[in-house]
């Protein structure tokens, strides 16, 4: 195929407002990378990472999130709950999500990640980033399965980008439902590009109800919140 009919088949299914806005999105995060002097572009595989895990068949690759949808995400889920709550990337990779979360304003950001590797990077990425941006957060990388993390009482706000498999959400969720009884506050998760084996978790969890969706920079986003009225 052509490059002529690439970008034209391209334009036909995504519309050409939506591909210039792509390749804007793009190069604004290359200026991002380059400005800070980042590690968090491209695709991993986890083949080759070095993961203690049972769960490690369960994880998927490593992709960033763009940047210019998460600038008008975060704040949007900020506004959702309380202001000093804290966000949490479950499935943080190379900690992208919890640069911008810090530069959004909160100021208790942690990301979890099972890679030993990525985990590194993330943490190389804060380090030069915090060094430029002085944002005043805390950032924590913990380096461990989700399913071994311990949910915080002030953690109202979960962010996931497709990080593993229907098996670990469900078991994710349920965990967050606990947290919820024991500490009940508002709560809002976004899953970016949500997929349909994941909106049949969500279908199957009583406390999680559909907000809303949203599209930033052609970045499509679904909000999830915790509902009070469980049925028994």
């Amino acid at each position: 195929m052509s490059v002529f009919t690439r970008i034209k088949s391209l334009i036909g299914e995504h519309g050409l407002v939506a591909i210039g806005t792509k390749l804007i999105g793009r190069y604004l995060d290359q200026s991002f990378e380059r400005t800070y002097g980042l590690d968090t572009a491209g695709v991993t595989y986890l083949d080759s990472l070095s993961i203690e895990s049972t769960n490690r068949g369960r994880g998927n690759y490593y992709e960033g999130t763009r940047l210019m949808p998460l600038r008008r995400l975060i704040p949007q889920m900020r506004a959702l709950i309380a202001q000093d709550s804290a966000f949490v990337d479950c499935g943080s990779g190379k900690g992208k999500v919890l640069l911008v979360a810090a530069e959004c304003g909160v100021k208790q950001v942690r990301g979890v990640e099972f890679a030993k590797e990525l985990c590194e990077i993330a943490a190389s990425n804060w380090a030069k980033f915090d060094a430029r941006k002085q944002t005043g957060a805390r950032v924590e990388i913990h380096c461990l399965d989700i399913l071994g993390y311990a949910i915080q009482p002030n953690e109202s706000m979960f962010f996931l980008f497709n990080p593993f498999d229907t098996h670990v959400l469900n078991a994710l969720l349920d965990r967050i439902a606990e947290s919820f009884e024991r500490h009940p506050r508002k709560i809002v998760i976004a899953v970016a590009f949500l997929s349909e084996p994941y909106r049949m978790v969500f279908e199957t969890q009583p406390r999680f109800v559909k907000h809303m969706e949203v599209v930033h920079w052609a970045g499509r986003f679904t909000l999830y919140t915790v509902s009070n009225d469980c049925p028994q």
